[in-house]
């Protein structure tokens, strides 16, 4: 069963497509049709994260209570409810132990504790549901502002790096990725409080660690992130991007997938161009359909 993992983009034009019975940045409710179908005969599953969740609950902002609802109902219909994709933090701190002491690395999946109809609910606590979704749209607004406050003087220490001309992505990417490789472990080493964990992550080699599926999206997402800011690739009208916090942890997440599907065609070309990471990336959900 091939493993499918949705931006919230693209759930968000499903369910405008399904809630006016008309297209959506081209997604149309046969599209919705297909999908279910292929779900219910076991040839795909759509995976379900926190991160899903947390976006779909922007719904509580909306004016009329069924908004919410039609949120949640399309979560249930279409991914699995059973099992939730670990936390971002989790899933790197695992793999990273694991790689240390030589074992498998763990399964990215835990099970759904998660009460959804409190959770999409318009009544109860709601306001402190709302008050969290201020907060992380503070965090994303404070991610941006400091990444690109942040952007000349990147862009100065990378010429610098590369005797003032502008790298290719390839040369940034091979330079600067097992020196992030190595601020990850010590960073779960710290956390962790697991003295030793460079130096055995070191002994069994760094470099293994690109090969690890988690490790390449998360570091290789933020390089290619970065090294889109500094060096001006973002499409004229993506150059307010307040969701790119957001989509740097759904590329970690997306690391538990076979597919990646995303309406963001700048999100699309930062994943689809990092070495090693052992994902597919679709930029419209219309080609998965294509496909079934």
């Amino acid at each position: 069963m091939i493993k499918i993992y949705l931006d919230k983009n693209v759930l968000s034009h499903i369910i405008s497509s399904q809630r006016g019975a008309a297209e959506t940045n081209g997604v149309t409710v046969d599209d919705l049709k297909a999908l279910l179908k292929a779900v219910a005969e076991d040839k795909i599953t759509f995976l379900l994260s926190f991160m899903h969740l947390q976006e779909a609950a922007y719904a509580l902002r909306a004016s009329s209570p069924d908004v919410a609802k039609s949120e949640l109902q399309l979560i249930r219909d279409l991914t699995d409810t059973k099992q939730v994709i670990n936390f971002p933090r989790d899933l790197l701190i695992n793999d990273v132990i694991s790689y240390a002491k030589g074992e498998d690395t763990q399964s990215p999946f835990i099970p759904n504790t998660l009460d959804l109809e409190q959770l999409f609910s318009t009544t109860g606590d709601i306001e402190e549901r709302r008050r969290l979704l201020d907060e992380t749209d503070n965090d994303n607004a404070n991610f941006l502002a400091v990444t690109t406050d942040a952007k000349d003087n990147d862009k100065a220490y990378a010429l610098q790096e590369f005797d003032g001309k502008k790298p290719s992505f390839e040369e940034f990417y091979k330079k600067k990725v097992e020196e992030r490789i190595v601020a990850t472990v010590k960073r779960v080493e710290e956390e962790t409080k697991s003295e030793g964990l460079l130096d055995a992550c070191k002994e069994k080699g760094i470099g293994g660690m690109i090969d690890i599926k988690s490790i390449a999206l998360a570091e290789g997402a933020s390089l290619s992130y970065q090294y889109a800011r500094v060096f001006n690739e973002l499409s004229e009208k993506q150059k307010k991007r307040v969701g790119d916090a957001s989509d740097l942890r759904h590329a970690l997440l997306a690391s538990a997938a076979d597919i990646l599907i995303t309406h963001d065609k700048d999100f699309a070309f930062w994943i689809e161009r990092i070495p090693h990471n052992g994902l597919e990336v679709l930029d419209h959900v219309h080609k998965l359909v294509e496909r079934l």
